[in-house]
């Protein structure tokens, strides 16, 4: 009979347990949803633009960057800017514009400092609007 209480009390932790898990994972992920829902309003030319003023080189990347390392290592020594991964692989057309509107702005200070070949060989082409954003 003391077996009960135990049993019991074992029980009620496991639950406890599972119950706080799954509430930190409704957090994260709700996290993510409110940063993607943040991009419908933010401004990624201005964004650069203060970025820029203050002397803060960035190239922003979203989603699966396989390699990472390579491709910000060859930044950082050719144009000397920083390779800025942010958000998952869930991406959004407000994701894709802010990056846009962030890196062509990037883009065209980079222009004034470099050769086009160089920023075409680190960068590739310079970016393009998304499709999303394409139609007549």
């Amino acid at each position: 009979m003391k077996r009960a209480p135990v049993i019991v009390s074992a029980i009620c932790i496991i639950c406890a347990t599972g119950a706080f898990v799954q509430w930190l994972n409704l957090q994260s992920g709700a996290k993510a949803i409110a940063e993607l829902a943040s991009y419908d309003v933010r401004d990624g030319k201005r964004e650069a633009q203060d970025d820029l003023a203050r002397g803060i080189l960035k190239w922003k990347v979203a989603g699966l960057v396989h390699d990472y390392q390579a491709r910000s290592s060859n930044l950082r020594a050719k144009l000397g800017t920083q390779l800025d991964w942010f958000g998952g692989c869930e991406g959004s057309a407000a994701r894709d514009r802010y990056i846009f509107t962030y890196n062509s702005t990037v883009w065209n200070h980079l222009a004034t400092l470099f050769d086009q070949g160089l920023m075409r060989e680190v960068l590739g082409a310079p970016p393009e609007l998304p499709r999303d954003d394409q139609r007549g």
